[in-house]
């Protein structure tokens, strides 16, 4: 399978239970255009859509343009790709600003083809990659090992609106000696949570989550969103809360524990300049 689909209307793929396997140098295999819906399901039972990327370039497996909508509902979205000390982004799944994802089961990997110290690659392979003004809705399914210089699992900039109703994000991580948002990363955007779990992230800053001119909103009620078994080399093992962040968490239903950080900070580090009522 070489050449690029086009996805426009509306279209449902069902997985069945096979592996569609992508291996090309193409830099966007499926693009949903905009007015294009794309779900992708499993009736059966392991299905997965996977692209390998040989080569040191711009990849994106799911590119979702600016009107159009993707939704994950079961199998599994994974990339793989080689470690680039390049400011390349790769994703499994790109929001492009304007589009909008809804993810409520199955699994979205982000692999590099072989493993070297964080230090000396900035990987970039994220499972999601959110840009300018898109909208991601997450209920279910999980993000997972995952290794970039921000954002492993979600990466999320420039007035995006996330949602995390439910989920895990889990196993990703970041470069060790800078980088932040082992399992999220978000910058200047919105963010809902009210369940979910983030767990056994890694990340120079923010092991588990890194935000920084963000606004968080919690809805009620929020009983069973955990941050728990996160690493930060450095500051803020669960959690790394820049400048100008805006978040209550007074609500004690939130669950943040058993995170570590080398340097100070195991559970939340807060910068000065950040807004957050405990």
């Amino acid at each position: 399978m070489d050449d690029r689909i086009i996805v426009t209307g509306n279209k449902r793929l069902d997985l069945n239970g096979h592996t569609v396997d992508v291996n090309t140098i193409i830099s966007f295999i499926i693009t949903v255009e905009r007015g294009g819906s794309l779900t992708v399901c499993d009736s059966g039972s392991s299905g997965k859509l996977k692209g390998t990327l040989p080569s040191l370039r711009e990849y994106v497996l799911i590119k979702v343009e600016s009107g159009g909508s993707f939704t994950l509902e079961g199998g599994t979205v994974e990339i793989t790709v080689p470690p680039a000390d390049s400011n390349l982004r790769r994703s499994a799944i790109r929001v492009c600003e304007g589009a909008t994802a809804v993810f409520t089961d199955g699994a979205v990997l982000a692999n590099t083809s072989t493993y070297e110290s964080t230090t000396n690659y900035r990987y970039m392979a994220t499972a999601v990659e959110v840009q300018a003004k898109a909208r991601v809705t997450i209920t279910g399914g999980t993000i997972s090992r995952c290794n970039v210089g921000a954002g492993g699992g979600l990466f999320a900039t420039n007035s995006s609106e996330i949602t995390i109703r439910g989920g895990t994000i889990s196993e990703c991580s970041t470069t060790l000696d800078t980088g932040k948002g082992g399992g999220l990363y978000a910058e200047n955007s919105t963010i809902t949570i009210t369940g979910g779990t983030i767990k056994d992230n890694e990340a120079a800053h923010g092991g588990g989550v890194a935000l920084t001119d963000s606004t968080v909103t919690d809805e009620q009620p929020i009983r069973n969103w955990m941050v728990v078994g996160n690493k930060a080399y450095k500051t803020g093992g669960g959690i790394w809360l820049g400048e100008n962040v805006k978040w209550d968490i007074s609500d004690r239903t939130k669950q943040i524990y058993n995170n570590q950080a080398i340097e100070h900070g195991a559970d939340i580090v807060i910068h000065s300049a950040t807004k957050f009522i405990g």
